[in-house]
């Protein structure tokens, strides 16, 4: 899982964390880091989590949400069964696959 945090724009986006080797735990170290430098108040894109399988974004994405009910956070999900990204989206995090984020935000 990669989770990448920009600020203005995705080319002056920063990698928050990587993480190789599987598990929960760094899952949670990933996510953790990303988490705390997301503005909740702006309500537009400000970090892209990435997962190798439509099935782990989809999880990772219920995930998000559980959280989000507590702080406000908004997420998206880009995968199969997704309608495209609009131009304007109010979500602080997208989530899914390279290949659909690729293919559906353009």
């Amino acid at each position: 899982v990669c989770a990448w945090h920009f600020h203005d724009s995705l080319l002056e986006g920063t990698i928050t964390d990587m993480e190789l080797m599987p598990g929960e735990a760094a899952k949670t170290k990933c996510f953790s880091a990303m988490l705390s430098g997301l503005d909740i108040a702006v309500r537009r894109p400000q970090a892209i989590i990435l997962s190798p399988t439509s099935d782990l974004a989809k999880r990772n994405y219920d995930l998000m949400n559980l959280i989000g009910l507590g702080i406000g956070l908004n997420a998206k999900l880009v995968g199969p069964g997704t309608e495209r990204v609009r131009k304007t989206i109010d979500a602080q995090i997208l989530l899914g696959t390279p290949g659909k984020i690729m293919d559906k935000g353009g």
